[in-house]
């Protein structure tokens, strides 16, 4: 069997793009259904318009992407040395 890299799904950081509090569960329980996803836009709206996203996160996230596609797929010879299977 030929190995295969895992490089790509190793977990080396934690990004968050979106620094803000998660919308408490009872409040969560209002937009159950595409009726009350409906009712509820407005406010849902404006916890995105509060809660913005980072661009330096999603700048680290596509830099770290990028970097594993210019890699490429790494010699059979550096897999086995490094363990990836």
């Amino acid at each position: 069997m030929t190995p295969v890299s895992i490089v790509s799904t190793q977990i080396d950081d934690v990004l968050i793009v979106r620094k803000s509090k998660r919308i408490a569960a009872n409040i969560r329980q209002e937009h159950k259904t595409p009726e009350a996803r409906r009712i509820h836009r407005q406010k849902y709206a404006e916890f995105l318009d509060a809660s913005k996203y980072y661009p330096d996160v999603f700048q680290r996230m596509i830099d770290k992407i990028q970097i594993l596609i210019d890699n490429g797929s790494p010699s059979i010879n550096r897999v086995l040395n490094q363990g990836y299977f």
